[in-house]
């Protein structure tokens, strides 16, 4: 920032770190500090691409996006369990209302009903 003073992406770079930095990591949702790194690295990547060969990032970028595609990857292969508990606890839910539907469809007296 000193070198480049009043620079917009180094600017907008610097505001966004700031606002992560000041999470609390061990509270703070996943998916807030996630999207947090996502813009740091475009707006990291938006200036590698406008800026000269010797003040590049590099290597800190480079950690920052493999740690990005790391946490991606941990999600997307964490979907298929999230999917199957929802269903699960989807499915113990209507347990509850099948003897009631049961007797809807039978027509079960309701003294039927407390048997069942």
């Amino acid at each position: 920032l000193r070198a480049f003073p009043g620079h917009s992406i180094l600017l907008a770079l610097g505001r966004v770190i700031e606002r992560i930095r000041q999470l609390d990591v061990q509270a703070a949702p996943i998916g807030k500090i996630m999207s947090g790194l996502e813009i740091i690295l475009r707006k990291a990547q938006d200036w590698e691409q406008h800026a000269s060969k010797h003040v590049v990032l590099g290597k800190p970028l480079q950690e920052v996006s493999s740690l990005v595609a790391s946490w991606r990857k941990l999600e997307l292969q964490s979907w298929s369990r999230i999917l199957e508990s929802r269903e699960n606890k989807r499915a113990l839910r209507a347990l509850r209302y099948w003897p009631r539907l049961y007797c809807l469809i039978h027509n079960v007296e309701s003294s039927e009903h407390d048997n069942l």
